[in-house]
């Protein structure tokens, strides 16, 4: 019985929470640290897949040769919150090398953060004129936006533009080519919200896309992700950026360069035109 509820959750898991290992694909042949609580343990043909919830709220599954994982059982126990040594193997493979146990983080119920904004305030503090001044641009775009939907959009930008090191009048610029700032903008192809991200794109951000502060989470890791693969082409990193966000950066990898798409081109020219615009360039 315990047997077939372990591979119902594993089910589950691997739709839902291995997301997180979509990311690591470009780390392969790296190692760096992991630390968390583990949620469960599988044992399959002499190796172990462990499911860690990392203490950033992301979860991802981490795969041990049985001698190995043998040599620290005590410590890879349900409930046990971990520090882990691994290392990635090919096709984003998370693969486990040491751990040692960590102590419980206790938290009163009362000091827990309501978002991830909150939680990274002290990181990222946005000032209250440049809040207002985005809040206007939001209404401008969208005037149908009441006040209080529209600075919690603003907040969300600035915020999560802060947080991954990216202007936040691109990440404008990107909301309103993509959905006209509609909260609830869906696509023929399946895209959704304010960033239009595909589900699959949500899944790898471990995002809710239908939740406006976790969409525009989502869509700004995307698109810095999406420029981080250009980084060696610094005058070009933002246009192939947005390629690459509309298109895929396969898609940009195998063309070298913008996809002689008509939308891609198309998409990447408004971008840029508006955030020119709004650099009063």
């Amino acid at each position: 019985m315990k047997r077939i509820i372990w591979i119902m959750t594993f089910i589950v898991f691997t739709s839902t929470a291995l997301t997180g290992n979509c990311l690591y694909e470009d780390l392969v042949g790296k190692k760096f640290q992991a630390k968390g609580t583990i949620s469960g343990v599988m044992k399959e043909d002499g190796k172990y897949t462990m499911m860690l919830k990392m203490d950033n709220g992301a979860s991802i599954l981490v795969f041990w040769e049985g001698e190995r994982y043998e040599a620290f059982q005590e410590i890879l126990q349900s409930g046990n919150r971990v520090r882990l040594v691994v290392d990635v193997l090919e096709g984003g493979l998370i693969h486990g090398l040491t751990a040692s146990k960590l102590g419980r983080i206790v938290v009163s119920k009362s000091n827990i953060p309501k978002t991830y904004i909150e939680q990274n305030a002290r990181y990222a503090p946005v000032d209250v004129k440049t809040l207002d001044a985005y809040e206007r641009t939001v209404r401008y775009f969208n005037p149908k936006l009441s006040s209080a939907n529209a600075r919690k959009i603003a907040s969300s930008i600035l915020t999560y533009s802060k947080i991954n090191n990216i202007d936040p009048r691109l990440v404008v610029s990107v909301i309103f080519v993509e959905s006209n700032f509609e909260v609830d903008a869906r696509s023929v192809k399946g895209a959704i919200g304010l960033g239009q991200l595909m589900p699959e794109t949500a899944r790898c951000m471990n995002v809710d896309p239908t939740k406006v502060e976790e969409n525009i989470k989502g869509t700004t890791k995307y698109l810095r992700d999406c420029m981080e693969k250009w980084k060696n082409y610094p005058y070009m990193s933002v246009p192939l950026g947005l390629a690459s966000y509309n298109a895929g950066p396969n898609a940009v990898a195998r063309h070298g360069g913008i996809p002689p798409y008509s939308e891609t081109q198309a998409y990447v020219n408004k971008v840029m035109k508006l955030y020119y615009k709004l650099c009063g360039k």
